[in-house]
This record gives structure tokens, sequence and C-alpha cells, in this order.
């Protein structure tokens, strides 16, 4: 490497000077082993010399494209790591930190905006040291400690008490998985060589006590062979006859399970069995009042919730890849100048659509299973049983990732990016508030365990506060119980207008504290969920619309549903865009603030008014779209996916090593990533999901998330 006259005069310029100031003032460092190593580096820069040179090759740079958003100058992460004082009296590794000097904009803003700049400094140096140091020159420019960090070697991570707990539930859950995979497959052959015949067993065989019928015996499952054709059932009668010479897989199992209550705690948790029950899961069945069993009226909520599932995760695939890019502002100017930008915007509207299903569903199974019971006792009973339930049907799960998220995701990956220091991270908040989880967005909500989590506080709530007074009140009187829930709608409405008006709130969202203020918390939230259970309440009361199937009316009702659906939905979705593309207030206070109150609601009335007229059968070639048995699998992987979506997202992102350049391209093509990586590798990638789930799988009626 060859250096002229003006790389020196450079070196000895201003730059020189500024890192020759730490050769005489070191009183104001904190770790005397910093300062001296600090030292080895500039004057081995001052000296030319090759190694040290490497150290301020590894260093961020100013990126092009400044004024387009290339705020992020991370260097050299690898290179960095690799470094070491090869000076005669020094030997030390490099260690990567990045150190974030923000830019005038007011606190309150939900993304900081400033220079991330990347530096390599000596392992001895702290992050403290290091905003010292390099605050030395210009003490007026000073890097934001909170936001800064110093990554550590993973030798250095602290292996806590939740890293440990999180290792040893990984270790038996593996191990049920191991056990419960094996025992299937001994169950599995066991089954192939006794019972997989094609052929029906003849009379003689049958008479003559053949090999067949003594393998039968042993095992004490007996086939029926039903009138009507179909695969036949087990008995345990050991004297019965067997008349088939073949009896499906699912039926043997069952039959050795009752017959051998050891087996049911190894086989919950079969991985392959599981994931069979899942591939295969079939739509319900109803009977209607005519007897006749139909396919359940709201299995276009599979299509629904699985379109809703993926408006969430590309609106956050989108929004969080804004902080790791180098282009924001040329991909806001151009991104959001087209219509279809606003599903970004107004993302945050497929939660409500979970909020809606979650007050549609539970309605509509409990209200009718309430009706039933009439003394006071066993409804006391009964709503006891429906909240154990609920807990039982969400809780392990959720424990499940938050213990490992806490535990383990700073071990998982490293980068210039990666959020390591879990004192900078919601990592700290679930150890300190772990214990919250149903009431993260009542008790500490700016200290949130797991930030997307809050979605669940509030739907269990609702669930076991709002629904069973609303059922409760509609047995009892149906005005009251519909009064009530109107209430909710416009007691929701109203909180929400009010309190954005209060702390001026609007559409575009620049506050910070607008997320735990109004955004996640029940009384702005629960409007959409009482829509759901109104709507629960009507297809219970009024399972079919009253009005005659002439030719003209099948193509009319559906016309005109949809039409006013679509008034309703369209609108709350596209208004805003000229407000968003230009991102700024061009609405008056007024109008915003009727927007944010109204939008929800209004959205979901939209909604409901589709579901509805596929729930009655009028509108048949949307029910059968949103019906498609495509839908089903993913459908039931949907809780699954929205807790561990962002963890991926995280760690795609956070493991970079380089910042992003985003586009409309690069969005979706990284959203077809998260949502293979969360629905279609979901057996191969979280086998331990699928074997907590198998525990309480079979006390699932249905999924209400």
């Amino acid at each position: 490497m060859v250096l002229d006259s003006q790389w020196l005069k450079l070196l000895n310029a201003d730059y020189g000077k500024h890192w020759t100031s730490t050769l005489t003032v070191t009183v104001r460092t904190r770790n005397d082993s910093c300062a001296r190593d600090i030292k080895t580096i500039i004057r081995g820069l001052m000296k030319l010399e090759k190694w040290a040179l490497a150290w301020a090759d590894a260093a961020g740079k100013p990126q092009p494209g400044v004024m387009g958003g290339a705020i992020i100058w991370p260097g050299s992460y690898e290179l960095c790591l690799q470094l070491s004082g090869d000076s005669q009296n020094a030997s030390f590794q490099g260690r990567y930190c990045s150190l974030f000097y923000p830019y005038g904009t007011p606190k309150s803003r939900i993304i900081p905006f400033g220079v991330n700049l990347g530096v390599c400094v000596p392992s001895s140096c702290g992050l403290a040291d290091v905003v010292d140091i390099f605050s030395l020159r210009y003490p007026s420019v000073v890097a934001l400690e909170p936001l800064s960090i110093c990554h550590l070697y993973p030798s250095e991570l602290d292996r806590d008490e939740w890293y440990w707990i999180a290792i040893l539930l990984t270790s038996v859950i593996l191990t049920l998985l191991v056990i419960g995979s094996i025992t299937e497959a001994i169950l599995y052959i066991r089954w192939w060589h006794q019972y997989e015949y094609t052929e029906p067993c003849s009379s003689d065989v049958l008479e003559a006590g053949g090999p067949l019928l003594q393998k039968a015996t042993m095992i004490g499952v007996y086939a029926e062979l039903p009138s009507n054709g179909s695969e036949p059932s087990t008995s345990e009668h050991p004297n019965q006859p067997l008349l088939a010479g073949k009896i499906d897989y699912p039926a043997y199992r069952t039959n050795l399970i009752d017959c051998h209550p050891t087996l049911v705690f190894p086989c919950a948790y079969s991985l392959p069995f599981n994931a069979w029950k899942l591939w295969y899961a079939t739509p319900q069945m109803r009977t209607g009042p005519d007897g006749i069993k139909r396919e359940h009226p709201l299995t276009c909520l599979d299509g629904i919730r699985f379109f809703a599932m993926v408006w969430i995760i590309f609106g956050h695939c989108s929004a969080f890849s804004i902080l790791f890019a180098n282009n924001p502002i040329l991909a806001a100017q151009k991104v959001f100048h087209e219509p279809s930008a606003e599903v970004i915007m107004v993302g945050t509207l497929s939660v409500d659509i979970f909020f809606f299903m979650s007050g549609l569903l539970t309605t509509y199974i409990t209200m009718e299973r309430f009706w039933h019971v009439t003394d006071t006792p066993a409804r006391v009973k009964f709503w006891a049983v429906y909240v154990v339930r609920r807990f039982i049907r969400l809780t392990p799960m959720y424990m499940l990732v938050l213990i490992m998220y806490t535990g383990l995701f700073i071990h998982s990956n490293d980068g210039p990016f990666f959020p390591q220091d879990p004192n900078k991270s919601d990592i700290r908040f679930c150890k300190k508030n772990w214990y919250v989880t149903y009431l993260n967005n009542l008790i500490r909500p700016n200290e949130i365990c797991i930030g997307w989590t809050w979605y669940l506080a509030n739907d269990m709530q609702f669930s076991l506060v709002l629904a069973p007074i609303f059922i409760t009140l509609t047995a009892w009187n149906q005005l009251s119980g519909l009064v009530f829930a109107i209430s909710l709608i416009i007691s929701g409405t109203a909180a929400y207008g009010g309190i954005s008006y209060a702390y001026n709130f609007g559409i575009l969202p620049y506050d910070s504290t607008e997320f735990y203020r109004v955004y996640i918390t029940p009384y702005t939230r629960w409007g959409t969920y009482a829509i759901g259970m109104i709507l629960g309440w009507i297809l219970l009361k009024y399972p079919t619309l009253r009005i005659r199937r002439t030719v003209r009316n099948i193509f009319l009702v559906p016309i005109v549903g949809l039409s006013i659906a679509a008034l309703l939905i369209l609108p709350i979705m596209y208004g805003p865009h000229e407000l968003t593309k230009h991102m700024l207030p061009i609405w008056d206070k007024g109008t915003e603030i009727a927007y944010v109150s109204l939008s929800r609601p209004v959205f979901i009335l939209g909604v409901a008014i589709v579901v509805y007229l596929c729930a009655t059968r009028w509108a048949e070639p949307v029910r059968l779209f949103f019906g498609w048995s495509a839908f089903r699998l993913p459908a039931r992987l949907t809780y699954g996916a929205y807790l561990f979506h962002l963890i991926v997202i995280g760690y795609k992102y956070g493991g970079a090593k380089l910042p992003l350049m985003v586009d409309t391209q690069t969005w979706v093509r990284f959203h077809v990533k998260s949502m293979t990586a969360n629905f279609g590798n979901y057996e191969s990638k979280r086998p331990e999901s699928i074997g907590v789930d198998g525990g309480v799988y079979y006390s699932r009626q249905t999924e209400n998330i």
C-alpha cells in the first residue's frame, strides 16, 4: 500500500488533531486500559502502519445519498471483529460499537432521526468510554448513549436464569417430541403389520379363527363394517367377530390409547400426527333446522383470517425495514405517491379484523351453549370452565415464546444492527414484567414485554369480561344486551376521538406516546369487538336472511350488500391518500379526529356485512373463495405466526451486515420470505409449537385468533 504526501497531510490535519487530542486528554475517560489501547492505535495511525489503518478502515464513513436518508454508516462489522493490536507492546481485539447522533428532532417522535455511525475500538473499551472519547474533539456533538451500543462477543453475553430456563424448556420439549414421534412410529408400524389388508376377511378365515383373528385378539381391537360402506370403526368387545380386514390408523390409534392410558401423554407430543391433524383438518359441520349437516356457516373466516395475518406481517415488514434502510426518504417519496401504499398506512385496521372475528366466534360458539344452561350454579360453573379453557388454549404458546425470546434471542444472531444488549430492548421488560402478560396494556404499558402481545391482552380482557356480560344480558333480555354492545361501540369511538384530540394525535404517527395512550388501550378497541358480538347474536337469532331466493334477488341482494360494504371499506382505506402522499397534515384537525375515531368501526361494519352475506349463503362466490380449503391450514396457524413473526423480522433485519435499500420489490420479497417462515415452514422450523399445541389440541372447538 503506497501513501503519498496528500494522505499524510490529511491525516495530520483535522482528522489527525481529532485523534491526537486523546493523547493528552485522558482524564475524561473512565477506563485506563481503553485509553491506553486507543493511544496505541492512534500512534500506529500517525506512523501509517498497516495494522492501524485497518482499524480506521473498519469504521463507518459517510454514505452517498444522505439527502435521501443514507444516515446509517456501519463500516465493516466483520472486519472489526477480526482485528487485533499487532504492535509490539499491545495485544487486543476489535470491538464494534454503533453510535447514534440525534439530529434535533423531538424526543416523542416514533423513529428517532440521526446518524448511526459504526466504529471499531479495542475490546477493553465500554460504551461510556467510546462516547467520551468520540466527543473530545467536538464536545457539542455527543452520541446518545441509550440508542448506542457496543457489541459483545458470544463468550461475554450474560447467561442468566432466563437463558438456562429457556435451554431447559427447549430440551424438555424436544425430548417430548422425540419420545412422542418414536411412540407414534411404533404404533404405526404395529398397525401396518397387523391391520393393513386390502381385502375383507373371508367367512372361512373367521370361522376357523385364522391368524388375522388371532392378531386382533392380542391387541383387543376389532373392526365393525358399517352398512353404509364407510371406514370401519373400532370396538373393544373380544367376542365380536372381525368382519373387515382393514381398520384405518386414526381409529386404531384412538382405541389403543383408550385401552392404554399411559400412551395419552407421549402421543400428545407426536410431531407427525399433530402435523397430520393440522394438514388434513376438515371443515366443521353444523346441523341445520332440517336435521341435515352442512358446512359451518363461518368457514369464510378461514380466508379472512389468513389475509388479515398477511396484512399484519406485510405492514410490519414494511414499517420495520425503515429502521434499517439507507434510503427511507427516497423510498417514501416514491412508494407513498402510489394509492396502493395505503395498504401499509392503514395496516393497523387488520388488527381490528381479528378483534371482530374474536367477538363473533366467542358469541356464536358460547351463546348457544349458554342458552341451554338454566340454573345459576350451572351458569357459574359454565363461565368458570370457559375462563379455564381460554387460558389453556392461549397461555402455553404465549409463555413458550416469552421464555425463549427472553432467554435465547440475543444469543441467536449478531450484526451491526442486532439488538444484542438486553438492557436496550424489550427483553429487559420481559425480565421485569413477565407476569403481567394479559394485563400489559394496562399495567406499565410503556414497558411491554414482546410489544405486539398487547393484542392478546385486549382480546383476553374482552373475552373474559365483555363477552360474558353481553351473553348473560342477552339471555336475560335481548334488548339490554344489544344496548350494552352498542354502548361499547359509541364509547370506544368517543374515547379514541377524545384522547386523540387531547394529545393532538392525528392520522400520521408522529408521537411515540400515541401507542400506549390510545392505540393499545381496551376502551378505544372494544368497539370492533362489540360489532363481532352483535353479528354473532344475529347469526344465531336470524340464521337466514328472510328474503325469497328468486332469480332477481339472488343477483340483487349480494350486489347491493357488497356495494354497501365497499362504500364503507374503500373510503376508509384510500381516503387519506393525499395526506400520506405529502406526509403533511393537510386536513383540518376536526376532519382528522373524525377519521381516526370513526375509521375502525366503519371499516369493520363493512367487513361484517361481507361475513353476514357469506354466512347466510347470499354471496356464494365470495364464501367459496374465503372458505377455500387452501386457507384452512394457515388459518389454524395464525396465532403462532402472530407471536413469532416479529421475532423472525428482527432476526432477519437485525442480522444484516449492511443497510437495506428498500422499495416495493424489497418489501414484497421479504414479506414472502417471512410468510414462508411463519406459515410454510411452520412445522419444520417450529416443531416445539406443534408439540405444545398438541397437548391442548383436542380441547379446541375452533380458533378464535
